[in-house]
């Protein structure tokens, strides 16, 4: 009997596995040695965590391989660093060259997996924010110029077969939504004194174009149904963190939005106030996180609300024991604890990072650019690669000191941080956590 019943356990579980929509990718290596890990991971908007997906590599000789990644539905993801539209049923041919340390991806619809330079302000008409100055409006007419340029383009790719129906249509509310964002910034910059502009910038700014659930996936919908509702609706200052805000941003989204959006705006404030860990709002967030925990129907929503909770009471807490004396090796392979990193009269600041994500690399060379102001602080870079090799690679090219996690820490050191997303920024004073997820480039550029 206990025999049936684990073979009855271990078919369901390959089942669930394996009964997902494929797309195939047949890797094509120019060398043998240091081959590149290939790891799929997108990143959810909702739950603000990179998401890996089930791959299945099958060995064909020594110079090629097949992944095979499965997937529930249509996603944006990245793949050896670059970002593509796949979709179930695709086949991509990807090249590595490891001398040249690059990749080429080609494939049916070739326009799939060019689609992220198509939102790229950089590949179409340059705009420089500071020549319209005081000129708000003819600068919402070049942004409508460039986002009509991106809706042709999709569109003409779309005609000529290069680009997928399902990727057309993502792309399309990432370019719409990424425009409508683009119009509420614009909109926040102007004084009271200029509110006759402000309503002429927002004409196209309206509630109703944010009814649509399907459209949540899409990461400019939700940056900019945000900002609609807890900036323009709520009269929020950027930098505002208040009991009255929050209380502001709670009625205004209970009286304005109904259903689904209402959960997601419900849950986004939530962490937005509970990542910035200040103490001021204690009893409303714990009262806002019984209310939300009792009335929210969708379930992702509901367990962000948990995670994010937990998340804001480790700050002004001593760093448990299990994380300080948590393994890091150093570029010389030799190992160390996290405790003996950190500096009892510095303000210390731990960069959690990796050689394959482009905001910490970002990141750690605005650090570069002030490291007169950076001497001042005891930075302590973590990262949290799993190739040795790209981990060495990426510390030199980058000119820092940093250490590597070692993978029987990597769990806990991760959940306790909340690490993904990276670039993650820890602030500690005394060997208690001041905030998780420390904006230190803000804090750089008032100093």
């Amino acid at each position: 009997m206990k025999f049936v019943l684990l073979f009855v356990i271990t078919f369901q579980f390959v089942f669930t596995c394996y009964a997902q929509k494929q797309v195939t990718f047949l890797i094509t290596y120019d060398g043998i040695n240091n081959k590149k890990k290939i790891k799929p991971v997108s990143y959810n908007y909702v739950t603000n965590k990179f998401q890996f997906y089930v791959t299945k590599i099958i060995k064909i000789d020594s110079l090629h391989e097949k992944v095979i990644v499965f997937l529930k539905q249509p996603v944006e993801i990245n793949i050896a660093k670059h970002i593509i539209f796949v979709e179930s049923g695709q086949l991509y041919h990807v090249k590595y060259f490891l001398k040249k340390d690059s990749i080429v991806i080609s494939g049916k619809y070739s326009g799939n997996s060019k689609y992220a330079d198509l939102i790229d302000n950089s590949k179409f008409s340059n705009i420089n924010f500071s020549d319209f100055k005081g000129n708000e409006i003819k600068l919402k007419e070049a942004l409508q110029d460039v986002r009509n340029q991106k809706l042709a383009k999709i569109d003409s790719l779309f005609k000529l077969n290069v680009m997928s129906l399902e990727c057309h249509k993502y792309l399309f509310n990432e370019i719409y939504y990424s425009h409508i964002l683009s119009l509420i910034d614009i909109g926040n910059s102007l004084s009271i004194e200029n509110s006759s502009k402000k309503l002429v910038i927002l004409d196209e700014v309206k509630t109703e174009k944010f009814k649509d659930s399907t459209k949540l996936s899409s990461k400019f919908y939700g940056f900019a149904m945000s900002s609609l509702c807890t900036d323009i609706l709520t009269h929020r200052d950027a930098y505002e963190y208040t009991v009255s805000h929050l209380k502001r941003s709670t009625v205004s989204i209970k009286s304005k939005f109904k259903g689904i959006q209402r959960e997601f705006l419900l849950s986004y404030l939530f962490r937005r106030y509970c990542r910035k860990q200040l103490a001021d709002y204690k009893n409303d967030i714990d009262s806002l996180y019984v209310e939300l925990t009792s009335t929210l129907k969708n379930v992702e929503y509901k367990s962000v609300v948990s995670y994010w909770y937990e998340y804001y009471n480790k700050a002004n807490k001593v760093i448990p024991d299990l994380i300080l004396n948590a393994q890091l090796y150093t570029q010389k392979n030799d190992s160390i604890t996290l405790r003996s990193l950190i500096q009892k009269d510095k303000l210390n600041i731990i960069d959690f990072w990796a050689s394959w994500c482009s905001p910490c690399i970002k990141q750690i060379n605005k650090y570069n650019e002030k490291i007169g102001v950076i001497n001042m602080y005891n930075i302590i870079f973590v990262s949290i690669d799993e190739d040795i090799n790209l981990y060495l690679q990426s510390s030199n090219k980058l000119k820092i000191n940093s250490y590597l996690l070692s993978p029987f820490n990597t769990k806990f050191v991760n959940d306790y941080f909340a690490i993904p997303p990276i670039p993650r920024t820890v602030l500690i004073e005394n060997m208690v956590i001041k905030e998780c997820d420390f904006d230190f480039n803000s804090f750089l550029e008032m100093r």
